[in-house]
């Protein structure tokens, strides 16, 4: 069963795209940081993405998937990715839940009803062999990590005509981060992350995350870029994520928010036609 919601899909369906109203430049990073949030609805959300990797020779790798986000009888919130193509890793679900302060994520393999913890510096591991870590997930969906620091660097700066606050993130020694630091952009009109970047070392540039300016549009009551674009440097290798569709404010009867509800959605879905 379904409760009302907003949906919407992808670019060129008659989205709104008419610019908001500019936001001060003069914020506090904790207000950046807040109004940055609001662009990564969680609660009650979901998600219709595309995953398009491509390798070092040009080869190219598609996955579709369902994002979902809510909060557990618990009152952690969780996100979940379940994997629906291709045909033979589908039921693939990988989760972030909140609980005790931190972070914990779990993985389940296609077929099979057992969810793993992943510990350690697990959180560097492939999102379905993207460029997306699983600790990129994380970032990307606004579960920040405990013990962070951030810090505004530079003044105000621009890019692809907009201008844009410039966050430098610091992870937490005992986070086991695999970066050393994160340069955020983040667009001062609408708060949406324009581009990321991500380093290894304090001067070795691992990853750099951008959106497209042109796929960023307002759904509901904050602004979503549809289309992102992360490129591994050391690897030479790319994944876009494209968002085809968005329901805020609904979640579908019985999608699991805790690592013991998605063993049991998985054993009752095994062997059927989903």
């Amino acid at each position: 069963m379904l409760v009302a919601a907003s949906m919407v899909s992808a670019p060129g369906t008659g989205r709104a795209t008419s610019p908001p109203a500019p936001q001060s430049p003069d914020k506090t990073v904790d207000e950046i940081l807040a109004c940055q949030l609001r662009t990564r609805p969680l609660t009650n959300t979901v998600r219709s993405i595309k995953l398009i990797r491509q390798g070092r020779v040009g080869a190219e790798n598609e996955f579709s998937a369902k994002v979902y986000g809510g909060v557990s009888r618990q009152g952690f919130r969780t996100l979940l990715i379940e994997l629906r193509r291709p045909v033979e890793l589908r039921g693939f679900s990988f989760m972030i839940t909140e609980r005790e302060g931190a972070n914990h994520m779990f993985i389940s393999p296609a077929g099979l009803p057992q969810v793993k913890l992943l510990g350690g510096a697990s959180g560097g591991g492939s999102l379905f062999g993207t460029d997306l870590a699983y600790e990129d997930v994380e970032r990307l969906y606004g579960l920040v990590r405990p013990g962070e620091t951030h810090s505004l660097i530079g003044g105000d700066g621009e890019l692809a005509g907009r201008a844009v606050w410039q966050l430098e993130t610091v992870p937490a020694e005992e986070s086991r981060s695999s970066y050393w630091k994160i340069v955020s952009h983040v667009d001062q009109e609408t708060c949406v992350l324009l581009k990321a970047e991500m380093y290894a070392t304090h001067d070795q540039l691992r990853k750099v995350l951008t959106a497209d300016v042109e796929s960023i549009s307002r759904e509901g009551n904050v602004w979503v870029a549809h289309e992102l674009l992360m490129r591994d440097l050391r690897d030479e290798t790319q994944t876009r994520m494209v968002v085809d569709r968005i329901e805020i404010g609904t979640l579908p009867e019985g999608i699991p928010l805790t690592p013991e509800e998605l063993e049991e959605y998985k054993r009752s879905r095994i062997g059927s036609s989903e």
